[in-house]
């Protein structure tokens, strides 16, 4: 990537960011969805948008599977889908922003699918988060 920067600049953190793009920002084991992922899953993509119509989102309903042969998903595509495989999907190229519209039209959530995509269930999530009151960094006050 190596963008123009200024001779005296002396950051080093964002000198690698410049120097070797977004990946340095991506933290261990994340995907980023870059413009190789993102057309990757366009059709995912345009189908979880379709969802943003109360009509569609009737008519998946209905029939998921149908539904989803008339926005072009293939048959793993569908699959993921059907399966709530929400990780499959990111890795398969959907943006955590259409699947808004994917989790609510299927009965869930963003939190919940983050749970599954994370092996836990909702009470190790509430196990792992600090007590009301209780400061997350003691060191920096909480704040």
């Amino acid at each position: 990537m190596n963008r123009d920067k200024p001779a005296d600049f002396d950051n080093p953190t964002v000198s690698r960011v410049l120097d070797r793009g977004a990946d340095v920002l991506a933290a261990p084991n994340s995907m980023v969805l870059d413009g190789e992922r993102s057309r990757l899953g366009y059709r995912i993509n345009r189908f979880c948008f379709s969802l943003k119509s109360q009509q569609n989102r009737e008519a998946f309903k209905a029939d998921m599977d149908g539904y989803m042969k008339t926005q072009g998903l293939n048959d793993a595509e569908r699959a993921l889908v059907l399966e709530q495989d929400w990780l499959g999907l990111v890795a398969a190229g959907a943006s955590i922003y259409t699947l808004v519209k994917l989790t609510g039209s299927m009965g869930s959530n963003l939190l919940l699918a983050g749970l599954k995509m994370r092996g836990e269930d909702m009470a190790a999530f509430r196990g792992s988060r600090p007590e009301p009151g209780v400061a997350a960094n003691p060191r920096k006050g909480g704040h």
